[in-house]
């Protein structure tokens, strides 16, 4: 009997060393270093820090909102003026048979709802041009103040830009801007002038001159939303000049060797960042607004950073760099209109 035991005994031992051996042989395998995950070393990595910031009129408009709410101590009124181009030129069709006319529709809603998401109980006032009389009348006074700043509501203004239609007449652009410069300049607080157009003048207006005078009234500088393709070169010229006016309404200088590009901003307008790691792979990806700041904790190693703006790329977009992430380091990069800068 004794005997019969210690066989017992024996392979009971023998069963629970046996079972002990295939659990570590198990951890061996899951753990090649031989440390559970407790003890493992935490992956290394760095810091990109990613700061998107205005540009320089959006910087002015926000000094003079903070100058105005310190001397009335509540934040300004804010009267907006939009104009819609009903041209002829306007009901040109793409290639999904749109017309420019339906797209700026489009695009005037899109910016009212902008508006009212960024400022305070903001006041608007409609204005179309191009609408009453067809180009035979060859009419460069049709212009007309459909609502009149802040005698409607938001929805009364939205349903009246829907209903919007045109007999395609011609395009007093400049002429249009100076009407709205009459029914800005007797309102207080903060006046803004958004222009949806394709960029078509045919009355020979002078856009960059007009709006040069508009702003030395005090009016800020105009918004200008494009559709369609630029219509020619004298256009364009008149776009790159407007782009290139400061605050007060006088071109900033540019050095000769630099190209002059366009630069007009939609006020609202939102960057989108992607980042690939060396394989190509996306990373990150978001849109966000101007003077936001982002933190990534990366992996070291090489990156690319790409920077678009959305609803659609504006001139000199998409930009990208390369981006270098060390170990324990924080890499600093400054967005602020195309230019991506180390700090």
């Amino acid at each position: 009997m004794e005997w019969w035991r210690w066989a017992d005994s024996f392979r009971v031992t023998v069963c629970l060393t046996s079972f002990i051996l295939f659990l570590l042989m198990g951890c061996t395998q899951t753990f090649p270093t031989g440390k559970p995950p407790l003890f493992s070393k935490i992956p290394p990595s760095g810091k990109l820090f990613l700061s998107f910031q205005d540009n320089e009129e959006e910087l002015s408009g926000i000094k003079r909102l903070k100058t105005l709410e310190k001397k009335t101590g509540s934040p300004p009124k804010v009267n907006v003026e939009v104009i819609v181009g009903a041209s002829g030129s306007m009901l040109t069709k793409d290639e999904k048979v749109k017309t420019r006319f339906q797209e700026a529709k489009k695009e005037t809603l899109k910016a009212i709802q902008e508006i009212t998401k960024r400022f305070q109980n903001p006041s608007f006032g409609l204005r179309v041009y191009g609408s009453r009389f067809s180009q035979k009348a060859k009419n460069c006074q049709d212009t007309e103040l459909l609502i009149p700043i802040g005698k409607e509501d938001v929805a009364t203004l939205r349903e009246k830009v829907r209903s919007l239609k045109t007999r395609g007449g011609m395009a007093p652009v400049a002429f249009s801007i100076m009407k709205a410069k009459e029914d800005l300049e007797k309102l207080e607080g903060r006046k803004i002038i958004l222009l949806i157009t394709d960029g078509k003048e045919t009355c020979s207006g002078n856009l960059c001159q007009v709006i040069s005078q508009v702003m030395a009234s005090g009016i800020e500088k105009p918004f200008i939303r494009v559709v369609g393709p630029l219509p020619d070169d004298e256009t364009r010229k008149q776009l790159e000049c407007v782009a290139n006016l400061t605050a007060k309404g006088s071109l900033r200088t540019i050095q000769r060797e630099e190209p002059r590009k366009i630069a007009l901003r939609s006020p609202f307008t939102s960057y989108i960042y992607t980042l690939y790691n060396a394989k190509n792979e996306v990373v990150a990806r978001q849109s966000i607004r101007a003077g936001t700041l982002i933190l990534h904790n990366l992996s070291p190693g090489r990156y690319r950073l790409q920077i678009e703006t959305s609803p659609e790329n504006l001139s000199g977009f998409p930009i990208s760099t390369e981006v270098i992430i060390k170990e324990n380091q924080t890499t600093r990069l400054k967005i602020k209109g195309t230019q991506i800068s180390s700090y």
